[in-house]
Parts: C-alpha cells; sequence; structure tokens
C-alpha cells in the first residue's frame, strides 16, 4: 500500500413533517397510445378535438385577485399523453399598468416527498416573494403579459438561483380570449426518454399571478389558507406562502408511463359508521392503496357517513377508513372494473379512548425536535395515534387512540441520548408516562465510519490517476461518539478538534509510502 487517504466528515440530518393541504387525485392506467392531445391555439375549448371537460382540476373565482382591475386567474386545466404534460388556464381581466405574470409551479417528484425549491425570492428566473410550506418546485413555468403575445419560459428549479431551460416546449397564447395553453415533454422534464416517467409519478401544481420581481403572489390557484394574495390591504411585496396545490398522480400503476385514460371513471363507495352514536363532528378518511401506495382518497361529512373515492382505474384496491380516536379498518382486494363503481364498501369503526401523555425535556446540547413513540412491549408495534412530535424538545406529548395494554414509550432527538418509560392503558383511561430527559450526546471516542455512518474497522484500496502520479488511496470518515456509539451530534469541541496521527504499516516494505489525511476538499493537513 503507497498511503491511506481520510477525510473527517460530518453529516447533520433534520427531520420534517409536512402536511397534505390540499388534495385532487386523479389516475389511470398505461400505455404507450397518445391520450388525448389538446390543440394548442391559445383558446381552451370543450370539444372533441381540444379539452375534455373533467380535465379542469380547479375552477378559481374570477374576483379575487388582489387588484381587482388587474388580471385574475379563472380555470387550470391539466391532461397529458404519452408524450406531453399539457397545461391550460384562462384569465379574466387585463394585465395591469405595467403588466403582470403568470407563474405556474409544478412539484415533479411529489411521492418523493419535499426535494424542490421553497422560497423563490432570489431566483434567477421570476424571483417572487412566494414560498412552498408544503412542496418543493421542480419546474417553473413563466409569462409575462403586457397586452400583448405571452412568451413563456419553463426551466427546471430545484435550485431557483441556477435555473436550467427545458427544451421542446410549446406554448400559445391568445390576448383575444385571454387563454394560455402549453405542452412540455416528459423527457424534457425527467431526462428518461420520451413517454417515461418514474414510476410512482405523482405532480403537485400551483398558479399564481405576480407583479414585478420582488413582489408576491396577486392571486393564486388553488387560493392560499390565509387569503393574504386576495387581501386588497397585503402590500405588494408581501411574502406569499403557497400552501395549497393541486396533486395529479401520473402514474397510478406504477409502470414508469403516463397513465392512459385520464381522468379514469371507477369508484369506490360506502358508509363509514362511527360505533359512538353522538359524534357529530369527526370526519373518517377513505383512502384506497395499491400496495403501501395511496392512490386516492375522499371523506365523509362531519360524523361519519357516505363517502366515493373517484377518479380510479381498473385494478384491485385494499381500502382504508381512519378517524382521529378510532382503530382504522380495512378491507383488501376490492376490485374495480371496466370503469365501473364498486359500491358497498362500508366501514364501523371502534372509538378507542386510552392515551398516554407526559412531558419531554432536552438536557444540554441546543433546541431539537424530539419524537414520541409507543409500541406494544409484546410486539414491539408502533401504536396510538402517534409518534408525536415536540417542537424544540421540551414540552408535553400525547398519543391517543391506545387500546388497553402495556408500552414501551420511547423519546428521541439527533445528537441526545433517548429516553423511555413504561406506561399502561386500562379501561380506555390516561396515563401518564411522567418526565423523560433526554442528555446531550458527549463525544467520548472517535469511530471511522463509511458514507452511510456504519462503522467500519478497514476499508478497500482503490487506484488514483494521472499515471505519473499514481497512488492508492481509501476513503473513510471521522465521526465523534458517545457512551453506546451514539453520534455526538452537538459536541462542537469534538467535531472541530480531531487530531490524528498515523504510522506506516511496514516501513521496510518497498516502495515505502505516506498516509496522508486530507478535507472532503482532498486538501491535506498531515503528511
Amino acid at each position: 500500500m503507497r498511503g491511506l487517504y481520510l477525510r473527517t466528515h460530518m453529516t447533520r440530518r433534520c427531520s420534517c413533517l409536512a402536511v397534505l393541504a390540499a388534495l385532487l387525485l386523479m389516475t389511470g392506467v398505461a400505455s404507450s397510445r397518445t391520450y388525448n392531445t389538446p390543440t394548442q391555439n391559445g383558446r381552451i375549448q370543450i370539444t372533441d378535438e381540444d379539452w375534455d371537460a373533467d380535465e379542469l382540476v380547479f375552477d378559481d373565482p374570477a374576483d379575487d385577485c388582489r387588484y381587482g382591475t388587474d388580471t385574475d386567474l379563472d380555470d387550470l386545466y391539466v391532461t397529458w399523453d404519452a408524450d406531453n404534460l399539457y397545461i391550460g388556464f384562462s384569465t379574466d381581466g387585463g394585465p395591469g399598468e405595467y403588466g403582470d405574470g403568470y407563474v405556474i409551479f409544478l412539484d415533479t417528484d411529489a411521492q418523493a416527498g419535499i426535494t424542490g425549491a421553497i422560497d423563490f425570492t432570489n431566483a434567477d428566473f421570476y424571483a417572487r416573494r412566494v414560498r412552498f410550506p408544503t412542496m418543493g418546485a421542480d419546474v417553473v413555468i413563466g409569462g409575462w403579459d403586457n397586452g400583448e403575445v405571452v412568451d413563456f419560459g419553463v426551466k427546471h428549479c430545484t435550485d431557483p438561483t441556477a435555473t436550467v431551460l427545458i427544451e421542446g416546449v410549446t406554448s400559445s397564447w391568445n390576448p383575444g380570449w385571454r387563454d394560455g395553453e402549453l405542452g412540455i415533454p416528459w423527457d424534457g422534464i425527467y431526462g428518461l426518454g420520451a413517454g417515461v416517467v418514474p414510476s410512482g409519478t405523482t405532480i403537485r401544481v400551483i398558479a399564481v399571478v405576480v407583479g414585478g420581481d420582488g413582489s408576491g403572489a396577486y392571486d393564486a390557484i388553488p387560493t392560499t389558507t390565509s387569503g393574504v394574495e386576495s387581501n386588497p390591504g397585503t402590500p405588494w411585496d408581501a411574502y406569499t406562502d403557497l400552501d395549497l396545490f393541486i396533486e395529479l398522480p401520473v402514474d397510478a400503476n406504477f409502470d414508469g408511463a403516463p397513465d392512459e385514460g385520464y381522468p379514469p371513471s371507477g369508484a369506490i363507495s360506502g358508509v363509514v359508521t362511527l360505533d359512538d352514536p353522538g359524534d357529530t363532528e369527526t370526519v373518517a378518511t377513505v383512502t384506497a392503496y395499491v400496495g403501501e401506495n395511496a392512490v386516492a382518497s375522499a371523506a365523509t361529512a362531519p360524523g361519519g357517513g357516505a363517502y366515493v373515492i373517484g377518479r380510479l382505474a381498473d385494478g384491485t384496491y385494499d381500502v382504508r377508513a381512519a378517524a382521529a380516536s378510532y382503530l382504522p379498518g380495512t378491507t383488501v382486494g376490492v376490485e374495480v372494473i371496466d370503469g365501473g363503481a364498486t359500491e358497498n364498501v362500508d366501514f364501523t369503526l371502534e372509538l378507542v379512548t386510552g392515551r398516554i401523555e407526559g412531558d419531554v425535556a432536552l438536557v444540554g446540547g441546543p433546541a431539537t425536535d424530539v419524537t414520541v413513540t409507543i409500541r406494544d412491549v409484546d410486539t414491539g408495534d408502533a401504536a396510538g395515534d402517534g409518534p408525536f412530535v415536540v417542537e424544540g424538545g421540551t414540552g408535553p406529548f400525547s398519543i391517543g387512540t391506545v387500546i388497553d395494554g402495556t408500552y414501551d414509550v420511547e423519546a428521541q432527538a439527533l445528537g441526545f441520548v433517548e429516553a423511555s418509560a413504561i406506561a399502561t392503558v386500562t379501561d380506555g383511561g390516561t396515563t401518564q408516562a411522567g418526565a423523560l430527559e433526554l442528555p446531550v450526546v458527549v463525544a467520548t471516542k472517535y469511530s471511522f465510519v463509511d458514507e452511510s455512518g456504519a462503522t467500519i474497522f478497514g476499508t478497500s484500496t482503490t487506484v488514483s490517476l494521472p499515471a505519473d502520479t499514481i497512488h492508492y488511496f481509501a476513503e473513510a470518515w471521522v465521526e465523534p461518539r458517545g457512551d453506546g456509539d451514539r453520534v455526538a451530534y452537538w459536541d462542537a469541541a469534538a467535531q472541530d478538534g480531531v487530531w490524528l496521527t498515523a504510522t506506516r504499516l511496514d516501513p521496510a516494505y518497498d516502495p515505502q509510502g505516506h498516509v496522508v489525511f486530507a478535507d472532503a476538499d482532498s486538501t491535506a493537513h498531515v503528511r
């Protein structure tokens, strides 16, 4: 061995809770044929040659723009064929004195969580004071309306400060009808080839009207929870948190192709009965699954009742009904055939009043979230309606829907020693787990780990080129750890003061090499 190459590396990880603020689910059956290809002429019409009526995904009020005389978003249409994603929108009214911008944001991999841009303030294309609390923008569509033809740009924007143009986009704008239409190639979005999308692809869409750089949104589809964009008293440059979206499952059957038959006509319906006859407030949610993947959902009225899960493709589904404080129920193997409606998939949900409560506190270290989970002592399965996240790490927790039994109560936080307690629930009552304290992890040693964080005691070598400076090297990371092999995430002194020494394995072995310690940028520190 000519030498050992080591890098110091600390990885910090954080968790986040994403709230699904709005849901519109559409599924289909995959095929390589063309499905619906609207005519792109800047005029949205409901005809055999253009858009279908059920491709209207959102009908927005035509009078909710902050500046009433400016352009107001009215309707948003979405459809696709084997090659392209199509988006159409109609507006009401003309642009303001200085013009208005139409911007549409797409989360093209919503099935993977929030991976795209969450703030467009410093973007290099349509920099606006808009944020995304519940999704990440991967593609941005922008066009400026000054009363004439709108020229749309479509770009990748996962990094909004370094957007990249998507090739092959077609667009049309009709200043008379005030309709806009775009076709975006699937290959341009994903780069996987014509007609190929990632398995299970789900897209989220938000459309806004904006002013110049630094402005917020003046109108949004969907309207945000706060409605700040529609309030005439909102300053022009106030931030708009775009927390609601339209969600479109493009590949609901997970075959890696855009689903045909959009939107499908299949449905599952039934009645959810809550076994507490006095409960007139709890809403039950019924969800259809393919395997472990949620496809579509529907809600009952308060107190339970009828539900209909629509827009389902032919196939076999597991259907799950859930409601706060009730045990969920599942019916497996529900079939939808020939686009028909499958009826009488009914549920009766049992009220469970058991609850485990307590408090958590961090000892030493900075504030960070603590996650509390309860597990059945016999099976180890998570129970109740948890896990419960205590933001900032200090405060009470409460986990309900706990059936009678004995449970391990576990509190965990990054960089802290976990805490636990035993709690027993009887007669559907509330049990106090007491106070759980989590001390910060203090480093007592260093460990060599691989890139995934697993401890290693040796590693193989590879060859580095160019040939005139060939040497062998191996990568490893140095990680401070405390008792129990916990990572000392918050021990700054242990992270910042690492000193390493080494000797040659066999100085007499020819050729003789050197041990080199380096940071991730390969800057050598010790020879």
